[in-house]
């Protein structure tokens, strides 16, 4: 008889004598194999399954229970794929089959194509209000896609909202980890940006060669942009130099050296159409006063105040002509130099610094989309899990890809729904604030944070530049989790800085190290693997690879003198193997004991 909880039969024991296995501490973090999940791409590449619903039951046949959807066709395709894809009978059998096999839709991905909220039309270059409302329907889409199914779950959009620079980063200028990242001639090829707020268009200034600011202009030295940031922080210290440019300088001191550069490159024409409305008021005034007095003497003269009685030939009215005549002229040029300064008053108002407009658009639209979850969510009757929206951490290029910045997205579209919900449904501080907090939660993609690598002191040899970085790595991972901002881990690693889709262990980067610190530190949302690219040395690698390199238990309960069994256990011994065993077991050993391989003797295999 075959005694549970072992490997072996009794009669085995003298061979295969067993060491205890030590026991866990009950303290420890265990993520459980229940608790790991899986990417589920909309269209299988290989071609293997046609459809989105064949996806969703190959990955639940494969052992999970719990799925994020990956949308992989482009939102800018008129025809295919995405949630405009799949209608009301698709839906209905990912629902069924969903239910049927007790598994959970945990989340959906947009497609990357869809890669920011702040309405950036990277090919035009441009800020669009069509292009922001555009992306907007696509996350409203997967909204009534995650209801319609009934599973709720979090709508994340991967986080590129606007290009920036990483030397002169706020993160990267102070703190721990100041200075630890840099790209080649990054600060020599960067312009000083500003956005039309009326039309969107971006306008670049080269940062090395700036005009003076006001009062400064006689000096006839090119400024530097550094210079425009250092007189700023000179003026929040200083009330005298505060009083000398207030009327230039807007609310968020964050941008005064914009405010300043923006006067003085674009003030100065504003400033010129003032003087030339003044000089031709003032010379219009005068033409007028002279005027009058001629015309009071050309009444005493002729005799009446009736103009067209006057002798036109006369050489008095004539210059009582000229300089009423020209008096008109005055005032009309004066009139329309006023004109040009409304112009000029109003297009350096609308003219923002690009990271300030782009970021506002940002936390509108995530304000915004969080509102929709949230009405989706109390609208449905059978939803499983509150529907949210939010950024899924970007890459290291764009705003939206430091922890730092997904921490502050995040957190700044939560203040601004709370601001509504109060402002326009009357919810109260609490009330908006767990309403904001429920329904907008990122998406924390570690192979993301792992491509931050590449800037990292490029100076350190590899395998301690490698050792340094993780330690960053953990700290933000830490950092990441106490925030209260992530909803959802992906769980991706990488062998380099490159962007790939590696399974946990199967990389450099310390990814189960960092899951396990969320969970210790209470993080309650969902993990799924995203190392969908070792699919092709082994179909399901992306599953089980995370279960190994977790090593999760598979079990649970203790008996005397035997822990739970952990997945890496019995992995290891038979399962997911990529090489052929080399002997045979059971029914299929040949009986006779002739046998022996075909490369161990010259006879073939016989069983007589």
């Amino acid at each position: 008889m075959v005694e549970f909880n072992t490997m072996y039969a009794p009669a085995d024991r003298k061979v295969h004598e067993l060491e205890e296995r030590p026991r866990k501490k009950l303290e420890d973090p265990i993520i459980p194999i229940s608790e790991l999940g899986v990417t589920v791409p909309e269209t299988d590449r290989s071609g293997k399954f046609a459809s989105i619903v064949q996806n969703v039951q190959a990955a639940i046949r494969r052992g999970t229970g719990k799925l994020q959807l990956v949308m992989t066709e482009p939102h800018t395709n008129v025809v295919g794929g995405r949630f405009k894809g799949h209608g009301r009978e698709v839906r209905e059998a990912i629902k069924e089959v969903l239910l049927a096999n007790d598994a959970e839709l945990v989340g959906i991905e947009l497609p990357t194509s869809l890669n920011n909220l702040s309405g950036l039309d990277q090919q035009r270059g441009v800020f669009s209000e069509e292009i922001r409302q555009k992306h907007l329907q696509e996350v409203r889409d997967a909204i009534k896609f995650a209801s319609d199914i009934g599973q709720g779950g979090d709508i994340d959009v991967v986080s590129f909202e606007f290009p920036r620079t990483v030397f002169d980063a706020k993160w990267n200028k102070e703190g721990k980890w100041k200075g630890v990242f840099s790209v080649p001639e990054e600060e020599k090829r960067s312009n000083i940006q500003f956005v039309d707020g009326t039309s969107g268009k971006v306008q670049q200034l080269d940062r090395d060669n700036l005009p003076p600011p006001q009062g400064l202009e006689g000096e006839g030295t090119p400024w530097k942009w550094k210079e425009y940031e250092e007189l700023a922080e000179e003026i929040k210290k200083s009330p005298e130099k505060y009083q000398k440019y207030k009327d230039i300088l807007g609310k968020n001191k964050e941008d005064w050296a914009f405010d300043l550069l923006k006067d003085s490159f674009y003030g100065k024409t504003e400033r010129q159409a003032k003087r030339q409305e003044l000089y031709h008021k003032m010379e219009a005034k005068k033409l007028e006063h002279n005027a009058n007095i001629m015309k009071k003497q050309l009444v005493t003269k002729f005799g009446t105040e009736d103009e067209n009685s006057w002798d036109k030939n006369d050489e008095e009215y004539k210059e009582y002509k000229f300089h009423s005549d020209f008096a008109k002229q005055e005032s009309i040029q004066a009139k329309e130099y006023a004109s040009k300064v409304k112009q000029e008053e109003k297009m350096i108002k609308e003219l923002r610094p690009l990271s300030t407009y782009a970021k506002e658009n940002s936390i509108k639209s995530y304000a915004e989309a969080g509102i929709w979850a949230m009405d989706e969510t109390h609208n449905s009757k059978n939803i499983k899990r509150p529907i949210a929206v939010g950024p899924e951490i970007g890459w290291p290029h764009a705003y939206g890809g430091h922890p730092e910045e997904f921490i502050e997205l995040i957190k700044s579209a939560r203040r601004k729904m709370a601001e509504d919900l109060i402002a326009k449904r009357g919810y109260t501080i609490e009330q908006a604030n767990e309403q904001a907090k429920t329904h907008i939660k990122g998406t924390f993609d570690t192979g993301h944070m792992g491509m931050w690598l590449e800037k990292f002191r490029p100076e350190l040899p590899w395998d301690t530049r490698v050792k340094e970085f993780n330690k960053w790595y953990m700290d933000y991972a830490k950092k990441l989790a106490d925030s209260g901002t992530v909803g959802g881990i992906q769980l991706v690693d990488a062998h380099g800085a490159e962007h790939a889709h590696l399974p946990p262990g199967q990389g450099i980067f310390p990814v189960v190290e960092a899951a396990k610190e969320f969970k210790k530190r209470g993080f309650t949302g969902y993990m799924v693997s995203e190392g969908h690219e070792e699919e092709r040395m082994g179909e399901g690698r992306i599953m089980l690879k995370t279960w190994e390199a977790f090593n999760s238990p598979i079990s649970s309960g203790y008996s005397p003198g035997v822990s739970p069994q952990n997945f890496g256990e019995m992995h290891r011994g038979y399962f997911g193997r990529q090489y052929a065993p080399t002997q045979m077991f059971g029914s299929y050993t040949p009986p006779s004991a002739e046998y022996k391989p075909w490369a161990g003797g010259k006879n073939p295999i016989s069983f007589e």
